[in-house]
This record gives C-alpha cells, structure tokens and sequence, in this order.
C-alpha cells in the first residue's frame, strides 16, 4: 500500500473513532451557581469574622475552620485542597486540581481515552508566539507498540462531534496534519517541522496539499497526537492551545466575558471588568504569569474569587504555589 492510501485511512480513522473513543469529553458552557451574576448577595464579613457559610464573607475569603481554629470564620483560602475538602478549601466553582491546588481550570482529559498517553513538549500550553516565528511539534514517541502510526494534529477551534456519524463537524478547522505514515519529509521520532505536514483534511479524512511553510496565521489553536494500531486508537495526548501574534486575554478589551475566553471551558477563569479582560485564580496554577493575589479584594463587579497580578507587582515572591494559613 502506498503512504499517501495509509496515511488517507488513518486520518478517516482518527477522526470517525472520536465519538466512539470519547473525544472531547465537554465540560458544561455554564458556570455553577450564577458565575455571572457578580458580587455574592448578602451582608458581607470581613476576614476573621465568624460565619456559616461563604456567601456571609468578603468576595474573597471563603468560610473554613483552619488549623488550630476549628471554628468556621471568613478566611483568605490556602490555594491548596483535598478532593474530599474541596468544597472548604477551595472558591466555589474551583476544583481540586493535580497536586493538592485549587483551581478554575477546566480538568485536562486527553483526546482518547487510551491505557497510553502521549506527552506533549513543544509548543507549551498556552504558549504565545510571534507571528512569523518558525514552527515545530514535538513530543514523547511511542514505545513499545509495533506497526503504530501517529498522527499530529492543529485546529483553529476544540472539534464538534456529529453523534450520529462519530465524525468531527468542524473538519475545516484542521489546519494542518501530518502522519507517519505519509512524512512527507525526513522527520526525526517525535519531532515534526511544519513545512512537512498538511494543509487539512476534507470530510473523508483526505489530507490536503504538502503544507511547505513553517508559520501559522495569527490566531489561537488546538494541537494534539494520537496514535493507531490495530485499526484502534492506542494512546493519545490532551488536547494543548497556544497563541500566534495576539496579545494574551487578560490583556484584552471586552464589552462581556464571553470576549475573553476562545473555549467554554474556560469561562471560569476570566471575568469582564471595566472593559478590560481578568484572569481569575483560585492559586497560582492558574496564573500564566505572576500570582495568584489571594488576599486581595477583588474588584467592583467580580465573582468570588481571587485574580492574577503581574510578577512586577509583587516582587520576588511572585513563584509562591499558594499562601499559608
């Protein structure tokens, strides 16, 4: 068989097998409790100050006992968590995230649901690059599964799943692809330069033409690897956004929050406020940069919370994980 056959019947396959494989497991557009509806109600206690629930303190303390205090008072929370206690340690709407954080991250859930992962190395999450910068994917090879083919894959937008036909709706927003089985090139394990994939795919999985360049537009994408065997997908990556040549969204300008976030998923992280995009934080993981200013009132207009400052703004301490008691 001929690459360009195989690499043909491996696209098809990767995308049918998504509805079937449980690509995309998607967290609900809504956030709980009323994320939007701003400031809690009621009277609200400063910090230290006895209360029953959350809702009675400030927008940024949460109603916990501490260590040594049993007694439930309106205090700055920790940034840290248990699964079990994360309804006391942690903002309501946060989870408890990888190593003991609290957080507004939606969870990181990779593409397939496969016994095998697959690491992604470059570009990072969440990456901005310049427009015009050369482009390459890197990632942890496969070991140890004979006759698998990966697959690499950039989207302009997360995929739509069509239920019926298990197929991707959305298919004109891959923007480029690549397999091993079609290189195009000489390609080292794990690594792959732009110039030597392709440019999308049609409805039927056909690749397009020889990419040939080494940059990408200016906008947001979606990048991930999974690889086949077998006719079955048997490992995959999460699915990971980076930037190209656009300012990051907590610098943005916004008439709503829906003008802050590219996903869903991430309506939880970002508020509109006076016009202007904020990054929300229930600990520093999630804060690009800088920290998450946990015992900082939040603004006029802000879900309970807390919201990331600049590494200028708070000096050398600005690695800290999360704050103590």
């Amino acid at each position: 068989m001929s690459s360009r056959p195989l690499c043909r019947l491996v696209l098809s396959l990767g995308l049918s097998l998504a509805s079937a494989a449980g690509l995309w497991s998607c967290a609900s557009s809504e956030p709980r409790d009323g994320a939007y509806s701003g400031a809690d109600a009621g009277p609200a206690a400063p910090a230290d100050d006895l209360c029953a629930r959350t809702q009675d303190c400030e927008n940024n303390l949460v109603c916990r006992p501490a260590e040594g205090d049993p007694v439930s008072r309106c205090r700055v929370p920790t940034g840290r968590c248990t699964p079990e206690r994360v309804s006391v340690d942690c903002y309501p709407d946060a989870r408890c995230g990888t190593g003991g954080v609290c957080t507004f991250r939606p969870p990181v859930r990779a593409v397939f649901p496969t016994s095998q992962s697959v690491a992604l190395e470059l570009p990072y999450r969440e990456s901005d690059l310049p427009v015009g910068a050369g482009l390459l994917l890197q990632w942890s090879p496969l070991r140890g599964v004979s006759g698998a083919v990966t697959v690499a894959v950039i989207m302009d937008e997360t995929p739509s799943l069509d239920v019926a036909t298990g197929r991707v709706r959305n298919h004109q927003n891959v923007r480029w692809i690549w397999s091993s089985a079609d290189p195009g090139g000489p390609v080292m394990e794990g690594v792959v330069p732009l110039r030597y994939g392709r440019a999308g795919v049609d409805r039927n999985g056909v690749p397009g033409a020889l990419y040939g360049g080494d940059t990408l537009p200016q906008g947001t994408y979606y990048w991930f690897v999974f690889s086949t065997a077998r006719g079955e997908v048997v490992a995959s990556s999460v699915a990971q956004s980076f930037r190209v040549g656009q300012a990051v969204p907590d610098l943005r300008r916004c008439d709503s929050v829906s003008d802050c976030f590219e996903t869903a998923a991430d309506a939880l992280l970002y508020d509109c406020i006076a016009s202007a995009c904020r990054r929300r934080c229930a600990s520093n993981a999630d804060c690009d940069t800088g920290r998450c200013a946990l015992e900082a009132a939040p603004p006029d207009g802000g879900r309970r919370g807390a919201y990331c400052q600049s590494d200028t703004a708070f000096g050398s301490d600005a690695g800290a994980a999360t704050r103590g008691d």
